[in-house]
């Protein structure tokens, strides 16, 4: 099957995904303000998709399992050794994280659309290399990859904010 005849008969939501995913990166590349919640928010969401990706799309065994775990584990350290993110404060008058913009999230927006489009697309049509014993464990991997940056960028806001601790404690 050629590319234009997978392009052409994606459904619409498809695109209009894509569309979302390119104002939601655009959006992350402006310095902003956040709350804790949707600091929260993002990186919890794209566990949970990642993960449901997987389970979803291959048969579940603890091979795909463990190699999304890996990936998660692997990009949350990569990217801590890196010192990325940089420059996210906490603004105690707005009572807000500041987040400076980041490209970051739009590479990794369109990277995991490319990729479950990939995939998609390659299941859809028998390609062989869904045969490969690597396949599944490889894309599990690099799904758990990209959660891992994002679920690092939100354990980067929560340091970021003071005091959360005390604040999620009851008061006497």
């Amino acid at each position: 099957m050629q590319a234009t005849s997978i392009v052409t008969h994606a459904p619409a939501w498809v695109w209009f995904l894509l569309t979302g995913l390119l104002a939601f990166g655009l959006m992350q590349a402006r310095d902003r303000l956040v709350s804790l919640r949707l600091a929260t928010v993002l990186p919890l969401v794209m566990l949970v998709l990642s993960f449901r990706a997987v389970v979803s799309t291959f048969v579940p065994s603890a091979d795909h399992v463990m190699a999304w775990l890996m990936g998660v584990a692997v990009a949350v350290a990569a990217t801590h050794l890196s010192g990325w993110p940089r420059g996210i404060e906490w603004d105690a008058h707005r009572q807000r994280i500041a987040v400076p913009g980041s490209w970051v999230p739009l590479v990794l927006f369109l990277a995991i659309f490319a990729l479950k489009f990939a995939v998609g697309a390659a299941t859809a049509t028998h390609a062989a290399i869904t045969g490969d014993p690597a396949f599944a464990p490889a894309v599990a991997l690099a799904y758990g990859a990209f959660s891992g940056v994002f679920l690092r960028r939100g354990i980067a806001m929560w340091r970021a904010v003071p005091s959360r601790i005390g604040r999620l404690q009851p008061t006497a």
